[in-house]
């Protein structure tokens, strides 16, 4: 049987400052979900991130950000005031996690992807929004970290594939644009799961179980 080694994580240059979201946007098909963070300021809004995510890693990813929020809100159950970044980190679990979801959080847009979707209120539907060519194709994630700081959560998606593995988008959410993305995935998943039948949960990505 092979050993698991210790994969590298690297950080490409243009990524380290990472991008600031703060309204989210999920579809789906039956093979995959796209996730967009989106920075809306009127009288436009951007793209920041956009990542594609089978549905079992999904589900594995919600079950951190799920544990993650609950963490935070133990240690910071009201509202805090800006203070120094404590560094705390949390990994995805092995397994675990939760499946329910929507399409869109932050200031209230919703619709689905290829498979179905909603009406989006009209203030939001009239906000054009701003896809660059730098994150057009989107980026692929198997495993995802996550870090908070009282004032806000730090997500980094990263592409695990020996002999090394990549971020592939870094981005930055308040407490409560974390909490409307965490349920925007969560219905999501639901409406997947009530189509296509219950998601398995990914496993974490092991350097040993790549072949050739």
């Amino acid at each position: 049987m092979s050993e698991q080694r210790k994969l590298s994580v690297k950080v490409p240059d243009p990524l380290l400052a990472g991008v600031h979201a703060n309204h989210t946007i999920v579809r789906h098909t039956r093979e995959e979900f796209l996730i967009d963070f989106v920075n809306r300021f009127p009288p436009g809004a951007v793209v920041t991130a956009r990542l594609i995510v089978s549905p079992g890693h999904l589900k594995r990813m919600i079950g951190a950000l799920a544990e993650n929020l609950s963490r935070y809100e133990r240690a910071h159950p009201a509202p805090a005031s800006a203070r120094r970044v404590t560094g705390e980190t949390g990994t995805v679990p092995p397994s675990g996690g939760e499946g329910s979801a929507e399409v869109s959080a932050g200031s209230g847009a919703a619709g689905e992807g290829p498979s179905g979707g909603e009406a989006a209120p009209a203030q939001a539907a009239r906000l054009p929004t701003k896809v660059p060519d730098i994150v057009l194709a989107g980026a692929y994630a198997n495993q995802m970290v996550v870090s908070h700081s009282p004032d806000e959560f730090l997500l980094d998606f990263m592409n695990i594939f020996p002999p090394e593995g990549v971020v592939t988008a870094r981005v930055f959410l308040s407490p409560g644009q974390l909490r409307r993305t965490l349920s925007a995935l969560r219905r999501n998943l639901a409406r997947y799961e009530a189509t296509h039948g219950a998601v398995v949960e990914a496993t974490v990505p092991r350097t040993d179980t790549y072949l050739n």
